[in-house]
């Protein structure tokens, strides 16, 4: 009797959990219970309607096997009166066996309310984190019973504070298998002594399963996830002194002496100053490339092309240049070095260094885009503020050049002209204005280069170039040509004397939709007269006043000009020298044609048969032809 009151109390717990589950789960839990007892159903139905109304109970399998079950009643959150709230069942990890009284474990699963809040930026919904046990039932032969809790999970609530839904891990577990701790429920206040007085026997009984296991149905167990315990692996860690030792074991490494020996030697090394741009600037070996540290693995190449070279670097004391060194190894040059003591051991053992020159931070911020260029850099800058160039010429061809090369720094830039701006002159001559109408070209050129940069010396010369005034012209040392002349008795003249004054020419001319440009050195490639040795006749070669000419073209034929000037003035590139350069504006194409030396050259041959001025003018009028 005692047994069959039991499992009817056990029956009607389990019909008023599931009156409050799901309308589907209402509906079939009925449908079970008259499968399994259909006879147990007809008469409880009619008992039920004698007093108007259905009593629902299902029969709870293995209810026989648990002592004692205890209901909870729902409690209301603290704070949440009046709140609407939504039941959800969540299943927990199984926490008592067979023979344990099921009320132990019901009894501790109260409301709490939870201190932690969502964290910024959480997309789980909000939960109260409160719960109570609804159900208790054992599934299996076993002896596990599962524990199902009903959490309370607050949709909106004024005033508590909400916590995250709590992860959740599925595990399937074996008979007899310990149960982890982090799934343990830590009971509180009486219970917490309860749990403590029962805890040995437990494990007792623990260790007794887990040598014979039993096979079961699967327990499907969900427990608030644990956050995993951090793993720390400790490694060596290499030191600056360990690297700098495994670095200088592998390079090659020489003193100052060495170093100043290895300068001396015919195959010297390409002297690399690792330094930053302070230390540079206080002091630097004479002869060094500037290539800080930081840049070396990308501007090595420009500073030391050929890897079979030897390379010597060196910094303030040797670190960064060993360093330095094994980089260069890495990259696949054959034999860097590193002066060992650096900079300072070299001051110390009294060998010659130089004070470099600096643009300061006006010039530098200026000339900044050149500074970026590896060919030039600060070093070909200045020598570009050093450097002077003569322009024949303020019209079509001078008036570009003359206007780029200031821009670009040339300290000194001479004009030699003997006209006058006039209006025909302002459709190609961009160095002119409408306001300098009927003023000198040299004037109106010199206003506007030294408008438009300042470090720019401006020497004038307003006189037509002769051979009576080109020596006096030529006196104070020019380093480049810019030969753009309109006529070819001053083409003539500038050719001879820049021969015998060993001065290279850029020439251009122009007519019409053609231009060509190149180069005159002295000693390494074709004079004018090499290329023209006679004038043509006038009617051949008309000006400019009398052919025409596109407005733009002397735009592009001035700047290749200025161009080849700066190469020049720099000592880079590979100038246009015994190339001639074509260009066609109407078909917008660029050709070359290759010149030679002609080794009887009037002028620049071994056995020249002109060594002094002659009149041009009339040697250009064909007398003589």
């Amino acid at each position: 009797m005692a047994e069959l009151l039991q499992r009817r109390a056990v029956e009607n717990l389990r019909a008023g959990a599931a009156a409050r589950g799901r309308p589907s789960q209402r509906r079939e839990l009925p449908r079970r219970r008259e499968h399994a007892d259909p006879q147990g159903h007809r008469e409880r139905r009619h008992e039920a309607g004698q007093a108007g109304r259905v009593l629902r109970v299902q029969q709870v399998v293995g209810a026989h096997r648990v002592e004692g079950v205890r209901l909870e009643p729902p409690r209301r959150p603290p704070g949440g009166h009046g709140l609407p709230v939504a039941a959800r069942p969540v299943e927990r990890k199984p926490e008592m066996k067979g023979q344990e009284r099921a009320s132990w474990v019901l009894g501790r699963e109260r409301p709490q309310r939870l201190d932690a809040v969502v964290g910024p930026g959480s997309e789980r919904r909000a939960d109260a984190g409160l719960g109570r046990a609804v159900a208790a039932e054992d599934l299996c032969r076993s002896g596990r019973v599962v524990v199902l809790v009903e959490l309370l999970c607050l949709l909106e609530g004024a005033g508590l504070q909400i916590a995250a839904d709590a992860e959740v891990e599925r595990e399937r577990r074996v008979a007899g298998a310990r149960l982890r701790r982090r799934g343990d429920v830590i009971p509180s206040g009486d219970d917490a002594e309860h749990h403590h007085t029962r805890g040995g026997d437990r494990r007792k009984r623990d260790e007794e399963d887990d040598s014979a296991p039993r096979r079961h149905g699967a327990t499907i167990a969900v427990a608030f996830a644990a956050t995993p315990a951090p793993r720390y692996t400790i490694e060596s860690v290499t030191s600056y002194r360990e690297l700098l030792r495994a670095a200088r074991e592998s390079i090659e490494e020489v003193d100052a002496t060495g170093a100043q020996e290895l300068l001396g030697a015919e195959d010297a090394p390409v002297l690399v100053d690792v330094r930053e741009r302070d230390e540079w600037e206080q002091g630097r070996i004479a002869g060094a490339v500037h290539v800080p540290r930081g840049h070396l693995e990308s501007k090595i190449e420009a500073a030391a092309p050929d890897r079979s070279r030897p390379v010597l670097l060196y910094c303030s004391a040797g670190n960064r240049s060993a360093f330095a060194a094994k980089t260069l190894a890495d990259l696949g040059y054959e034999r860097p070095i590193s002066l060992a003591g650096g900079y300072i051991d070299w001051q110390r053992s009294g060998l010659p260094t130089d004070l470099p020159r600096t643009l300061g931070p006006a010039r530098s911020t200026r000339y900044s885009r050149h500074l970026l260029i590896p060919e030039v850099g600060e070093e070909g800058q200045l020598r570009l503020l050093d450097s002077s160039i003569l322009l024949v010429g303020a019209g079509g061809l001078g008036s570009p050049a003359a206007l780029y090369l200031a821009a670009a720094g040339v300290g000194r830039i001479g004009i030699v002209d003997a006209d006058v701006v006039d209006e025909t002159n302002l459709q190609r001559q961009i160095a002119h204005s409408t306001d300098s109408l009927g003023e000198p070209k040299t004037d109106s050129a010199r206003r506007r280069i030294e408008s438009l940069n300042p470090d720019v010396e401006v020497v004038p010369f307003r006189e037509r170039l002769t051979s009576a005034n080109i020596e006096r012209i030529l006196e104070p040392g020019w380093d480049v040509i810019v030969d753009g002349a309109d006529n070819f008795p001053t083409r003539y003249l500038v050719n001879d004397a820049s021969v015998w004054h060993d001065i290279p020419v850029v020439h251009g001319s122009i007519f019409r939709f053609e231009g060509q440009v190149t180069v005159f050195e002295p000693g390494s490639g074709p004079c004018y007269r090499c290329l023209f040795p006679q004038p043509p006749p006038p009617e051949l070669a008309p000006s400019c006043a009398e052919g025409g000419v596109l407005g733009v073209l002397p735009g592009v034929i001035g700047s290749i000009q200025a161009a080849e000037a700066l190469k020049l003035a720099l000592g880079i590139g590979e100038p246009l020298v015994g190339r001639l350069l074509l260009y066609d504006a109407l078909s917008g194409e660029f050709d070359e044609m290759k010149l030679r030396r002609d080794q009887a050259c009037p002028v620049c041959s071994e056995n020249p048969s002109i060594t002094d001025y002659v009149d041009y003018v009339e040697f250009c009028s064909g007398v003589g032809h």
